[in-house]
């Protein structure tokens, strides 16, 4: 790669040193066969369906990202709302998150509303596409098309009208498998960090079931655990606001079933917390520290007898199983502030403590490396892309 002269036009700031042409300016209708999107129904979901339901929230670094509480459709529902996606096409999410894509790869999905498809014609390449649409011209463009105070939203016509600049098809080849590479590097770093958080979470569940155990400084074995109520060993209390109680512009955070909703001109709370959620996603959990406010029906634990880590890494390993047997059922699945007072904190020796927190640290330090690691190749690449495209 090498530098530019100022006085070219229309070329990327940094590029491979064997082009010189301009670039030629374009919109991504005149590259697409088809711009549309997702349905704008609620489909009838089927806990057995082979389809998954995808909006834009499940564009996560290019790929496609299921997760737990993905919504599934049966084949013959799937049917009904069929868009012509083939693997030259792009998705892009246009909805609440801006500007997020990924390249379809033959998944078995069915769009929502949220989500935009691109699909270029047969001559057009799509992986330096799909990297042009990341660009900060287009993410630029796409941010001074959006409307909507509160959910932002991007028209079909806007991504249509996109403007781009292309190279020629050599250097558009060039560009794309060298960001590939990048973006392969990454995938590596990011599979390492998953592979050692999977690893923590399996030696998290058999510290705590006592399938490993540590033995003291002398190699003896420690004492047997003894347990105590989790409503013993920390005070729990509930929110005080109303679900659509909370102000955007407040200062300070609004929690609902243990994940921030907005924000409150007033706060109930001021400590270490752990919230967990009441209702609804029961049992789904976070650590805040500072004041805010919380919904009528998430938990705050605080006033902590153990550690505050100690009790964070017992109800991470635990309290999920637990959850899953005590839950109430009903339209709102929901869990009894007696119940989660009753749940049974186990209780190694003071020593024990110390070796578990010692060697889960450990971890965590190595993957806290990973993820600068991660971080300082994907600010890398963002200066990269900012000097590759016009």
């Amino acid at each position: 790669m090498g530098t530019i002269t100022k006085q070219q036009k229309n070329v990327p700031e940094l590029r491979f040193s064997a082009f010189n042409d301009e670039w030629q300016k374009t919109t991504i209708k005149n590259l697409a066969a088809r711009v549309g999107d997702g349905i704008h129904t609620t489909p009838v979901y089927s806990e057995d369906g082979e389809f998954f339901f995808v909006n834009g929230n499940n564009l996560d670094n290019g790929r496609i990202t299921i997760t737990e509480s993905t919504k599934k459709l049966s084949t013959q529902e799937a049917s009904r709302h069929h868009r012509e996606l083939d693997t030259n096409t792009l998705l892009l999410s246009i909805n609440g998150t801006v500007g997020n894509v990924a390249k379809y790869n033959n998944e078995q999905i069915t769009l929502g509303k949220s989500a935009c498809f691109v699909r270029l014609r047969k001559n057009k390449q799509v992986n330096f596409i799909y990297y042009l649409i990341q660009s900060r011209t287009v993410q630029r463009f796409y941010y001074s098309e959006v409307t909507g105070s509160t959910i932002k939203n991007l028209s079909l016509k806007s991504v249509a009208n996109t403007p781009v600049f292309l190279p020629s098809s050599d250097e558009q080849q060039k560009v794309a498998d060298f960001l590939g590479s990048v973006d392969s590097w990454l995938d590596n770093l990011r599979q390492q960090k998953t592979t050692l958080e999977t690893y923590k979470r399996g030696m998290m569940q058999k510290l705590f079931t006592q399938q490993v155990r540590f033995k003291d400084d002398n190699g003896n074995d420690f004492p047997e655990w003894t347990t105590n109520d989790l409503g013993s060993v920390c005070r729990i209390r509930t929110g005080k606001k109303d679900v659509n109680q909370g102000n955007p512009n407040g200062k300070y955070p609004f929690f609902t079933c243990a994940k921030q909703h907005t924000y409150s001109d007033e706060y109930s709370f001021d400590c270490e917390a752990i919230l967990i959620a009441g209702n609804g996603e029961v049992g789904h959990s976070l650590k805040y520290s500072g004041k805010f406010e919380a919904y009528q029906r998430t938990y705050v634990l605080s006033d902590f007898k153990l550690g505050y880590e100690y009790i964070w890494t017992v109800i991470n390993t635990l309290f999920k199983d637990y959850v899953t047997n005590q839950t109430q059922k009903g339209a709102m699945p929901y869990i009894k502030l007696g119940t989660l007072q009753s749940f049974p904190v186990p209780l190694p020796t003071v020593q024990e403590q110390q070796k578990i927190a010692h060697f889960l640290t450990a971890i965590d330090e190595t993957i806290t490396a990973k993820a600068n690691e991660i971080t300082k190749v994907e600010q890398w690449k963002k200066g990269l892309m900012q000097k590759m495209f016009v």
